[in-house]
């Protein structure tokens, strides 16, 4: 799987506590890309999350007219992702980038009834995901 630095919301962005993605995709200006050769939003956990109690993470895919987005829409969203899944490699979410973009885009994450204490993520824009299954030392992986 290639991504590529502008299509990339967080790079190995550590997720502590409630927070937006580190950087943010600017279309140039509003328009529903969603139409044509499909684009998939990717989230994928580079560093295994920790916390000192049970904790679950949601993340949401964001649009605004405004790179603030003081007026920000939630095009998609996952929630209840549970600690014990959220181990490095695992694929928290593949979205199909739906209809409705507006010029910007970002996630935002929101950590269940407690802060992690470590964890990174990596999400961004890809065009053609890595779909083939990897196999080392006999294990399957996912392997991005």
């Amino acid at each position: 799987m290639i991504f590529d630095k502008e299509n990339l919301f967080s790079n190995d962005q550590a997720i502590t506590n409630s927070a937006a993605s580190t950087n943010y995709i600017d279309l140039g200006v509003s328009r529903d890309i969603g139409v044509g050769e499909p684009m998939e939003v990717f989230l994928g956990v580079t560093t295994t999350m920790l916390s000192g109690g049970s904790s679950t993470l949601a993340v949401a895919l964001q649009t605004d007219t405004q790179s603030s987005f003081a007026t920000a829409v939630t095009l998609q969203s996952i929630s209840g992702v549970a600690k014990a899944a959220l181990v490095a490699g695992y694929e928290i979410a593949k979205w199909k980038l739906p209809a409705g973009v507006q010029r910007y885009l970002r996630l935002y994450y929101t950590p269940g009834t407690t802060d992690f204490t470590a964890g990174a993520i990596r999400a961004g824009l890809l065009r053609d995901r890595q779909a083939q299954a990897h196999y080392a030392s006999g294990l399957l992986t996912t392997g991005f």
